[in-house]
This record gives C-alpha cells, sequence and structure tokens, in this order.
C-alpha cells in the first residue's frame, strides 16, 4: 500500500476540494462581485424608478402609506426604504415581495415591480441559494466552507521551501504556459489569500447563523440582545404617524440619518426605525430604535453605542462580507477578489488536467516474438564462442 507523505496528502485534499465545490465557487464569484455595487447597478439599469427631480419640500411620508394602502389594499406594507439622496425615490416593501417607487416630492408612483424578478433579484438569488431554497442556501455554506479549507491548505502548499523562496512571490511569464499558469494560481492565491479568507468566513456565518451566532456570543461572553420586543396594545388609540416616529428617533439619536421604517406585524410588535450614524460603514446604517406605536415612546435601542461585544461583532459580518467598510476602495478591492475563485478555479483545472500523450506506433507483436525469441540463441552462440577462444580451440 502506497504511503503518502504530509504534503502530497494536502495536495490531494486540496485538488478535491477544488474539484467539489469547482462550480458552485464559480457561480458565487461572479454573482457576489454583481452584488459589490447591486445598489448602482440596479440604478443604472432602472433611471425610471429611482431619480426623481427634487422640489422645495418632501411630501409627509404618512401621506404616501395612506397612498400606497389605497392604490395595493390586498397587498400587507411591510416596510419603507428612505431616499439617502434629495433626487432619490422612497421604496415601499410590501409582504409579496413588491417593490412601490414613488416620488417623495408629488406623491406619484413610478411604478411596481418584483424583487425576484429583477436582474440583482436575480443575481442575489442566485448567490444565496441557487435558486434551490433552504438546500441551495446550505450549499453556497459549504462551498464557502470548503473555500476556507482550500485557503489553509493552499497557504500550506505555497509556503516557501528551499533557495528559490523568491518564486513563490512571482510569476515566470516568459516560460512554459504549464509553468506560468502554476506560479500565477500561487502568486494570485496568495496575494488574494486574506481577501477571500474574510468573505469566505463571512459567507459561513450567514448561512450558518443559528450555530454562528451563539458560538460569537459564547467566545465573548456576552448575551445577544431582544430583537423582538413587545408592546401592550391599547384599544382606541390610533398609532403615530410615520414623521412622528421619525422625529422620535432622531431625537434619540441626534446627528444621525434614518434610512429604514418596519412597520408592526402585529397589534404587540413595536415600530422599527433604522438610522445611520456618520462613522457607520453600511450606508443603511447599524443603529435600531423600536418605538411603541401607541405612545410614541422609545422602548429599546439596538446599536454600536449600545449593544453587547458579540453583537457588535455581528455587526461587522455584512460590511466585511461585501467591502463597504472602507468606502469605494474596498469596494473595488472586493469587486476583484470576488472575481479571483473563477481565475483560481480555471488555473487549478489546468494544473491537475493533463491530456494523455498518444503513444507512438509499436512494432507488429509477431516482429516482437522473432526478437525475443532470438535473443537466447545469440547469448548462447555468443558464451559459446568465448569458451572456445579460452579453451584454444577453433572458432
Amino acid at each position: 500500500m502506497k504511503r503518502w507523505r504530509p504534503r502530497q496528502m494536502i495536495n490531494r485534499v486540496h485538488l478535491y476540494l477544488g474539484l467539489a465545490a469547482l462550480l458552485p465557487l464559480i457561480m458565487l464569484s461572479l454573482t457576489g462581485a454583481l452584488l459589490v455595487f447591486e445598489t448602482e447597478i440596479d440604478h443604472w439599469l432602472n433611471p425610471h424608478l429611482w431619480y426623481v427631480t427634487p422640489q422645495a419640500q418632501r411630501l409627509p411620508y404618512q401621506t404616501l402609506y395612506e397612498q400606497v394602502k389605497a392604490t395595493l389594499p390586498a397587498s400587507t406594507i411591510i416596510s419603507l426604504s428612505l431616499p439617502l439622496a434629495d433626487d432619490l425615490a422612497s421604496v415601499f416593501f410590501t409582504e409579496d415581495e413588491r417593490r412601490i417607487h414613488l416620488d417623495p416630492y408629488r406623491g406619484t408612483i413610478l411604478g411596481e415591480r418584483m424583487y425576484g424578478q429583477t436582474v440583482m433579484g436575480v443575481m442575489y438569488t442566485l448567490h444565496v441559494s441557487f435558486f434551490a431554497g433552504d438546500v441551495g442556501s446550505y450549499l453556497a455554506g459549504t462551498s464557502a466552507l470548503i473555500l476556507l479549507g482550500m485557503i489553509g491548505t493552499g497557504l500550506y502548499l505555497w509556503w516557501p521551501r528551499g533557495a528559490h523562496k523568491r518564486r513563490s512571490f512571482v510569476v515566470k511569464w516568459r516560460a512554459a504556459w504549464r509553468r506560468t499558469n502554476y506560479d500565477l494560481h500561487r502568486a494570485v492565491g496568495f496575494y488574494a489569500s486574506l481577501v477571500l479568507l474574510t468573505i469566505a468566513l463571512t459567507g459561513v456565518i450567514f448561512t450558518f447563523s443559528a450555530l454562528a451566532e451563539p458560538l460569537v456570543y459564547w467566545l465573548t461572553h456576552s448575551s445577544p440582545p431582544n430583537r423582538h420586543p413587545e408592546v401592550t396594545p391599547q384599544a382606541g388609540v390610533s398609532s403615530i404617524s410615520i414623521d412622528e416616529a421619525l422625529t422620535v428617533s432622531g431625537q434619540h439619536v441626534p446627528n444621525s440619518t434614518p434610512t429604514t421604517v418596519i412597520f408592526p406585524d402585529t397589534p404587540q410588535s413595536p415600530l422599527r426605525i433604522t438610522r445611520r450614524l456618520p462613522w457607520q460603514p453600511v450606508v443603511t446604517g447599524r443603529t435600531y430604535i423600536f418605538i411603541n406605536p401607541y405612545t410614541g415612546d422609545v422602548i429599546q435601542e439596538i446599536s454600536p453605542r449600545t449593544a453587547p461585544l458579540g453583537t457588535q461583532l455581528l455587526f461587522w459580518n455584512y460590511p466585511l462580507h461585501v467591502g463597504v467598510f472602507g468606502g469605494i476602495a474596498t469596494r473595488l478591492l472586493w469587486l476583484l477578489a470576488s472575481l479571483l475563485p473563477t481565475m483560481l478555479a480555471s488555473t487549478g483545472f489546468l494544473i491537475w488536467w493533463k491530456p494523455r500523450r498518444r503513444r507512438p506506433l509499436s512494432t507488429p507483436t509477431s516482429t516482437k516474438l522473432r526478437q525475443s525469441a532470438s535473443l537466447p540463441l545469440r547469448r548462447v552462440s555468443e558464451s559459446r564462442r568465448q569458451r572456445q577462444r579460452i579453451d584454444g580451440g577453433p572458432v
């Protein structure tokens, strides 16, 4: 039985992991690269739904809400996305995945669409679940987990050895194509390892959050906040308006910008306002204000300034996954890094794939038999002649 050395075993593990997750990683790579600039691409593809002409004053958001409710009486409105710029539309989200775009100055409906049927909606669904529901989601998370294993084994195989350690950092472009392909796989894999490790690890946390989040809180010795606080319904008392809730949340967190409103789904649910502080990396913010819709009181805040350490670490999972924590520079870097698994998969496949060479035409079998049959006779005759020379007999 053949015994494998540690390096040979790790090389085999690296190879088989890459072959097992080849197609899923390519799919995650290409769709993930597009989703880094999801908002900008969607604005470019659908300018008639996003861009408006700014006016002196916006209409009250409660007025826009009532208008959408009257237009779609059978639909349940679950949230409102506030415009982050003066020339952008407001967007209402319904329970059946509709998105209704409104001009916040005139109150006109610019259009509606199903998110899952949009270009970026298709890319998002393909990225997170491969259109296979929970099974596809676990497949995507497992592929990210395999990528973590490939990064670890790849770094072990890359580690410089011997006198020519510089070869691990450069690509020999003038060599044969197989050598250039091998150098490209090693060098690019090393330089991209940190970013790919970040993307893969955060992707695993997203998919397996039911296991990852308790582990984070256990490691940080902290407890998760109550994300679903309840309020006591008050009969005969009408809910406060959206604009009043925004004012209350702004007084509670000064110098912040409101981004999202989540409406109560039950009489016991609070109204949730998401706000963004200037230093928060995500444009939608990470400050959540829960407001009693009957009294207008703030009942809870979940934000980096009040949340436990485990929650603060989890707040960074999305920014690190899509690269929005450092502005346009990190987003461009994440865009490039998102494309690299496709390149590494291609170069790795070429390293593994070695087509068999055609064997030269062999001599006929009868000729081989005659040649092999004559060899012993020749050897016997030669040995006999040598003995005759020694004995002095006739040659």
